[in-house]
């Protein structure tokens, strides 16, 4: 019997593989191609840092925090959670591994999976070009509001970034429904991080220090989308993207993509929000030395956001067809791993924290070191408990937007109640805190998914798996 990602049932010598055991050794292989993607991002990062600190100092640093936060956040909102859904699409087209329909055929009329692609492109980009239009329309606003009033035309400008981080978001996603994981780590861990070196180096050495950072990051994503853009090409054909679209499929697809975008884009304003707190209540300088911290937890960060993707073709599966064991089984191999990997990392943070920070930015973002510690404690037990909404994803799809809005909620009533009375240390301190109660609804959430026979899960909770599988 043919198995995504291998073959089950009698092997040679008499070994017998099941879907949990491939799952396993897939998750295996993935958790050592992105180790191997992290020393090469973290190879590249390092030079990176140097240069944004040495070179460029905290407040156009700071700048350019803002401007790149705004089209990030943007491109979370157009993106409208196809990150984690698309997956579920492709599935439900029916494909086999190879990507082609049952007559073999790539054709880009009879590629399904591909239409379904094509679909998320369409709805993605459509939403980005309009969302870049209303960040420079609103960009003198919107640099004054958060401290960076000199950073119009940096915000303005790049905005237009918002659908090239779409378009790459969108392609590496589908790269995965074949378990193929070369692509993402060449994109995210090579192209991006070592084109954003090179060309912020070049940038400060001609002298243009005032857009040399956001030309490096700009000129690193179509780098890495043209990564994606190969790699997609290579797994399902580049005419697999052009064909009839459907706006019956289209709306389909995003009404049922919608609950996961919100969990998105509130995961992304939760990620975001403290530099635009920071840039409001203190200056651009301070988002700089706020940002610096955080650009340090970008790797622990990384490690987590890189396991949901590899983890999640099981989950779709497995929870389509109700097995909560083998659900729990892929979840169980995820874990430790996750843990083992961003923990090494974030305890470094902690002890290494000044030096790191003087070594990479100077004196002058020393200051930042007791931020850099608040959030790398943060970042380990919040990304742990967070992988519970991976399963909700497809269970209890309304659940992770509901516990983001109470974050959300939690942290905008404390900012309003302390507002810059403990520096951007308080401010650390509610991100972590705020982060915390939306992970802890979720993880309840996901223990009645998984876990509907024991005495604490409400009696609809295994109801709702069966009947989320079906949908």
């Amino acid at each position: 019997m043919v198995y995504p990602g291998g073959t089950f049932g009698p092997q040679p010598g008499g070994m017998v593989d099941t879907p949990k055991l491939l799952d396993r050794r897939y998750i295996n292989r993935g958790t050592w191609v992105y180790l191997t993607g992290l020393l090469i991002r973290l190879g590249a990062r390092i030079p990176l840092l140097f240069i944004a600190g040495r070179a460029y100092g905290p407040t156009l640093y700071g700048e350019f925090l803002i401007a790149a936060g705004l089209a990030e956040t943007a491109a979370a909102i157009a993106t409208l959670g196809f990150k984690r859904t698309l997956f579920t699409f492709m599935n439900e087209a029916g494909m086999n591994e190879a990507g082609m329909n049952e007559a073999g055929t790539r054709d880009a009329e009879e590629n399904q999976v591909g239409m379904a692609v094509r679909h998320a492109l369409v709805i993605g980009l459509g939403l980005a070009c309009l969302l870049s239009a209303v960040l420079m329309a609103l960009a003198p606003v919107l640099a004054p509001l958060f401290g960076a009033p000199e950073a119009v035309g940096k915000i303005a400008v790049f905005a237009w970034v918002t659908p090239v981080i779409v378009v790459m978001d969108i392609l590496l996603t589908a790269t995965f429904f074949n378990r193929r994981l070369r692509y993402d780590v060449w994109a995210r861990c090579v192209a991006l991080p070592g084109t954003q070196t090179i060309v912020a180096g070049a940038f400060f050495m001609i002298g243009l220090t005032q857009v040399g950072l956001l030309a490096s990051y700009a000129a690193a994503l179509v780098a890495a989308c043209l990564t994606a853009l190969w790699g997609y090409g290579e797994q399902f054909g580049l005419k697999s993207l052009w064909g009839r679209i459907e706006f019956a499929r289209a709306a389909e697809m995003t009404r049922r993509s919608a609950s996961t975008g919100a969990f998105d884009i509130l995961s992304m304003v939760m990620a975001r929000i403290d530099m635009f707190v920071v840039g409001h209540f203190f200056s651009a300088e301070g988002v700089g030395l706020y940002g610096m911290a955080q650009q340090f937890l970008t790797l622990p960060d990384q490690i987590g956001k890189s396991f949901a993707p590899v983890v999640m073709p099981v989950l779709s599966e497995s929870l389509h067809a109700g097995d909560l064991k083998r659900a729990r089984s892929a979840l169980g191999a995820m874990i430790p791993r996750q843990a083992a990997l961003e923990g090494v990392l974030c305890v470094a943070f902690i002890v290494a924290g000044t030096f790191l920070l003087t070594f990479f930015g100077g004196n002058q973002f020393a200051a930042a070191a007791p931020v850099l510690a608040i959030l790398a404690a943060g970042v380990l037990v919040n990304d742990i408990l967070s992988i519970a909404g991976l399963p909700l994803v497809v269970a209890r799809p309304m659940v992770n937007p509901g516990a983001g809005l109470v974050s959300l909620a939690a942290y905008l009533a404390a900012v309003a109640a302390v507002e810059s009375a403990y520096g951007i240390e308080g401010i650390a301190v509610i991100s972590v805190l705020a982060a915390l109660i939306g992970n802890l609804w979720r993880l309840q959430a996901a223990y009645r998914v998984l876990f509907p026979d024991t005495p604490v899960a409400a009696p609809p909770a295994s109801k709702g798996v069966v009947k989320s599988a079906a949908e």
